[in-house]
């Protein structure tokens, strides 16, 4: 960390940042506005990674946007000559009374900068941990939005000052930011999304977007394609019978995979794949289900949802044969080439079968370990109160909700959906 005891003032400025949201860009244009007049002055931004939220990002890709953010053209020039000398971005492990103890630095000069809505919680109501002593012994710099500015002004005259003192500022644009957290949803899920430029106002989704799996859409589509040039269903074994696995926690949450490679490379799917020769379904799946994310199940806990003719038209492979077969038909020469067309037709009508699979586990996801192998690029846990808004892969959608119709006790304890 970088020395901050000769600094003659300190800000102090933390979050969970999961998402961060033009509120997070604001105020640390303000703080560093405010603080950058001679190189004295130090900020610490603190970046929450302690039990009290289940945060859906890692740390250290939360730690990266932040440092992306704050050393971005965005914010106000001098972050960027100030970011290797007068700027911490540190692990906040515990609660922030205990984490400012343990950095040992003279609290008469730190300012602890917050949103309005934190500095209810903690001046008024005193719902943070230690806020007794956070309120004794720091100054305070309270931030509101520009559309919250009125009530600001109306409330703040409920809570009384502390006794280092406090100063309030307006910072931000004067617009809701309530769909942060469903656009970055729809970037960590859809890698060819492309409205969060159109959908958010904030250069912050700009900064992280390279964490998530974006893709150029000609580039997808050439993937796809190329596949499509060197794929031969001669070359499998017949009848091609894959084996997809709906795996659901007690607590009603599905665990998806991202897949490395194309058809929908990118895209989260179930876990599965191929049966081999003589494999029995249930075989290939516990196989497959181990072999994607390291979680072993018995035969015996395998059950059956249904049987399914995948053909999905959002997969430019099978889509690109079709049409392939459709012109070559309309063309003056629809005999040309015979190899090609017998294999193109092999390729759209010897897709084979698909098994979903149902596997009830009697633990909660958190409690069940898993990691990405094969071709899986990773793996997670998805609620099933979301798993409607995550575009999955091939007719994967439909085996989730074959499975709530078939084993409604998968749904455990969560809400109804």
């Amino acid at each position: 960390m970088i020395d901050m005891s000769n600094m003659t003032d300190i800000y102090v400025y933390g979050g969970a940042f999961d998402p961060i949201t033009t509120a997070h860009e604001a105020i640390l244009t303000d703080i560093g506005t405010n603080a950058f007049y001679h190189s004295k002055t130090g900020i610490i931004i603190l970046v929450s990674d302690n039990d009290e939220k289940s945060y859906s990002e890692s740390y250290e890709n939360r730690e990266k946007m932040v440092t992306n953010i704050v050393s971005g053209l965005s914010l106000a020039p001098q972050w960027k000559s100030y970011m290797n000398t007068n700027v911490a971005i540190i692990r906040q492990p515990e609660r922030m009374w205990a984490t400012l103890t343990g950095l040992k630095l003279p609290k008469d000069k730190e300012t602890i900068c917050l949103g309005f809505d934190e500095w209810v919680s903690l001046g008024k109501l005193r719902e943070w941990h230690n806020s007794e002593e956070l309120l004794k012994n720091y100054k305070f710099r309270v931030y509101g939005r520009g559309c919250q500015s009125a009530d600001i002004d109306a409330r703040r005259l409920e809570i009384p000052d502390p006794p280092r003192g406090v100063t309030y500022a307006v910072a931000g644009i004067p617009i809701p930011n309530t769909a942060s957290r469903k656009i970055r949803r729809q970037m960590m899920f859809n890698p060819l999304y492309d409205g969060a430029g159109l959908s958010i106002r904030t250069s912050s989704f700009i900064h992280f977007k390279g964490l998530y799996h974006q893709a150029d859409v000609m580039e997808h589509v050439e993937c796809e394609r190329n596949l499509l040039a060197s794929y031969s269903p001669g070359e499998w074994p017949k009848p091609s019978v894959t084996a997809t696995l709906a795996v659901c926690s007690s607590d009603g949450h599905i665990l998806l995979v991202r897949r490395k490679s194309p058809p929908f490379k990118d895209y989260w799917c179930l876990p599965g794949g191929f049966t081999n020769p003589h494999e029995s379904i249930e075989s290939a799946g516990s196989r497959e289900l181990l072999e994607e994310t390291s979680l072993a199940v018995p035969n015996f806990a395998i059950r059956q949802i249904k049987v399914y003719t995948p053909d999905d038209p959002r997969c430019e492979l099978w889509r690109d044969a079709r049409k392939k077969l459709e012109e070559m038909a309309d063309s003056d020469t629809p005999n040309a080439d015979a190899e090609e067309r017998k294999r193109l037709e092999s390729l759209v009508n010897h897709w084979g079968y698909d098994v979903g699979l149902a596997v009830l586990l009697a633990d909660k996801h958190a409690d069940v370990k898993i990691k990405a192998r094969d071709d899986a690029a990773e793996v997670m846990w998805v609620s099933l109160q979301e798993i409607f808004d995550v575009p999955l892969a091939f007719h994967h959608t439909r085996i989730v909700q074959d499975l709530i119709n078939i084993y409604p006790e998968c749904l455990g304890k969560s809400k109804k959906i």
